[in-house]
């Protein structure tokens, strides 16, 4: 990765710089993020940054590359790997909390190879 520029000063003008490109306010980041109102105004006003959890909220929700908002020397956009990473925490997300999705790839997964293909495009049909 390469070199970090001004610490917490520099998160807080991508921040600002990332809302601004949303067309955001910070109410915007709190409502959408779940991010509390407080952390945000403090983010917002340079006095801090947040850890690792709180910013991955954050660059996902603007759609932004985390290590950019902290000041790296990256592109700004979410990479197609951090948006695939996206997608399996939101299936791990389900799997943890809906008993139904569950039992249902818990069953995908103990299909032969062409059941499981019969079933791919089963879902290939129904999702027209």
């Amino acid at each position: 990765m390469k070199e970090q520029r001004e610490g917490i000063d520099c998160f807080r003008n991508r921040l600002k710089l990332a809302l601004d490109r949303k067309g955001w306010k910070p109410v915007d980041l709190v409502e959408r993020t779940g991010v509390p109102k407080g952390a945000v105004s403090y983010y917002m006003a340079g006095k801090s940054q947040p850890k690792a959890d709180r910013l991955y909220i954050i660059a996902q929700a603007l759609d932004v590359n985390e290590a950019w908002l902290l000041g790296y020397d990256v592109d700004m956009a979410r990479t197609d790997d951090q948006k695939k990473n996206d997608q399996l925490a939101q299936l791990v997300g389900k799997l943890r909390n809906d008993v139904d999705f569950f039992e249902a790839v818990t069953a995908l997964s103990d299909l032969d190879a062409v059941q499981f293909q019969t079933v791919v495009q089963l879902l290939g049909v129904l999702k027209k």
